[in-house]
């Protein structure tokens, strides 16, 4: 590669009548900024091959590292689940990106690069991967994979592209707004708020796209900007009502995707966005050796190996016979409308009432049940019930072999600090009855001496999934114990046992 393609900048952007800085400017012709010519509707922008290689680079170090986590969230979006508007959100961070692309200042240094994105970036990563070792339970409600991609990303770019292009003041509000929107929980909770309908997600993802418009238009004059907001507002959610009655990913695609690039080219076009004039031997790409690029390749690879849990496919649900709540003696005695705000209008969640027995504590068994298997997973790491501190499911084995993959959770009683303290274990697992999906919890008091059935489920609240394990991790606080009284798990697994045997699990 030629010396002058190796020194071009990674884009271009010249004014159509001034090729010099000599020339000097008409007596019309005010400037703006620091020297800055004013704005202009006609701009030429200009990428180096350099730039254009080191970007499909960074595409496939992402692709390496992440890309088995990229397609279990391309199924359960492409399976109906409520993870629809992740489909646009890398679009949505481009347009950013490239609204808020500016020259960047001061002499490029290698050295720099390593260092900021080793310390930032790496130490990034390993409080990710340390979270999911410990906490893998909050882990998976937040889906910090997903938030590891974006730190990935950002480490990735800063050593292609150098911390001056990826890390400046224009570019911080483009990673908040990436981490912000990688993990589902804040989007999930929002749409909750609103009830939970196609119409509410479509709603909140347009909203989404219209921050990205916002963010996207910084370097237009702000009349323009804020015209450029409300429109894609009001067309984004002009777009989720009319489009209420499609797919869900139909209709965030178009309000969430389509309007706002419409919206972005439109105010690219019109909205007198400020040119730069920036020189070949300016701001130069910094050089990179093969050694530095083998070490990129080499951490994508060994991320691509920790992230393989994540990318693996969560095993077909096993079948069981339906009408199996009444050939286990189970009552029916209280339903629970707020999942609906969560799975969708033909999701329930039913609790059963279990017989008590002498010697034993107080239980019951919760059911959800939907028509959508990709919805209900999304949920699989909720904690429905009552906690101080937020415990973690792990592999449990059951009495029958066609449940191979039920789990167990419980609080750590021996940390409650008062006796109103709800502590409760769990088992559950989720198989295919009739043609629907069901997630089952036996659920089992801790206190033996308990009278009542245990604490019911509740719905999800930002002090239990942000705010407490926030607190808690702060405090240094040990790992929550999952162990249980004999009687509690003993109790546990006669339920489990009588569960099972009624709803008749075969193998496919």
């Amino acid at each position: 590669m030629s010396s002058d393609l190796e020194m071009a900048p990674p884009y271009l952007i010249t004014p159509p009548r001034f090729q010099s800085e000599s020339e000097p400017l008409p007596a019309a012709t005010v400037t703006t900024g620091a020297g800055r010519p004013p704005a202009h509707r006609r701009k030429r922008i200009r990428f180096s091959w350099g730039f254009l290689l080191r970007l499909a680079l960074l595409a496939a170090l992402i692709l390496i590292a992440y890309g088995g986590v990229f397609y279990q969230v391309a199924i359960s979006i492409a399976d109906g689940s409520r993870l629809a508007y992740l489909a646009v959100v890398p679009l949505l961070i481009a347009m950013i990106a490239l609204g808020s692309s500016t020259p960047p200042r001061g002499v490029a240094d290698s050295e720099s690069d390593w260092i900021l994105a080793t310390i930032v970036g790496g130490f990034g990563l390993v409080l990710h991967f340390l979270m999911q070792a410990r906490l893998p339970t909050l882990a998976g409600l937040w889906f910090q994979q997903l938030v590891g991609a974006v730190i990935w990303t950002g480490f990735a770019a800063t050593i292609l592209f150098g911390v001056r292009r990826v890390a400046n003041r224009n570019k911080w509000p483009m990673w908040l707004f990436a981490l912000n929107t990688a993990t589902p929980l804040p989007y999930l909770l929002v749409t909750e708020w609103l009830g939970g309908s196609n119409l509410a997600a479509s709603a909140v993802a347009a909203m989404i796209g219209t921050i990205a418009i916002y963010l996207a238009g910084k370097r237009n004059a702000l009349h323009w900007r804020l015209t450029a907001t409300a429109a894609c507002a009001l067309a984004g959610i002009g777009s989720a009502i009319a489009l209420s009655g499609q797919p869900l990913l139909v209709s965030v695609v178009v309000s969430a995707g389509v309007v706002p690039l419409v919206v972005f080219i439109l105010l690219d076009a019109f909205g007198g966005r400020n040119t730069w004039h920036l020189r070949s031997d300016e701001t130069p790409l910094p050089h990179r050796s093969a050694f530095s690029l083998a070490l990129l390749a080499g951490a994508a690879v060994m991320l691509m190996v920790a992230n393989a849990p994540n990318a693996t496919a969560l095993p077909t649900p096993p079948r069981a016979d339906a009408g199996w709540e009444q050939r286990a003696g189970l009552t029916q005695t209280e339903q629970f409308s707020f999942i609906r705000r969560y799975l969708g209008p033909n999701a329930t969640f039913v609790r059963y009432q279990v017989p008590p027995v002498d010697g034993y504590p107080q239980a019951a068994v919760d059911v959800i049940t939907t028509d959508n298997l990709a919805s209900l997973r999304v949920y699989r790491d909720v904690i429905w019930y009552p906690v101080s501190t937020m415990p973690n499911f792990a592999p449990i084995g059951v009495a029958n072999p066609a449940i191979t993959h039920a789990r167990a959770a419980a609080t750590d009683s021996s940390a409650a600090t008062s006796a109103g303290v709800d502590n409760w274990y769990c088992v559950t697992w989720v198989w295919r009855a009739g043609d629907k999906y069901q997630q089952v919890f036996v659920v089992v008091d801790q206190d033996v001496s308990a009278t009542v059935p245990p604490a019911g489920p509740q719905p999800l609240s930002l002090h239990d999934t942000v705010a407490a394990p926030a607190l808690w991790m702060t405090r240094q606080q040990a790992t929550p114990s999952g162990e249980v009284d004999d009687a509690v798990s003993e109790r546990a697994h006669q339920i489990v046992s009588q569960v099972v045997n009624a709803g008749a699990p075969r193998r496919d």
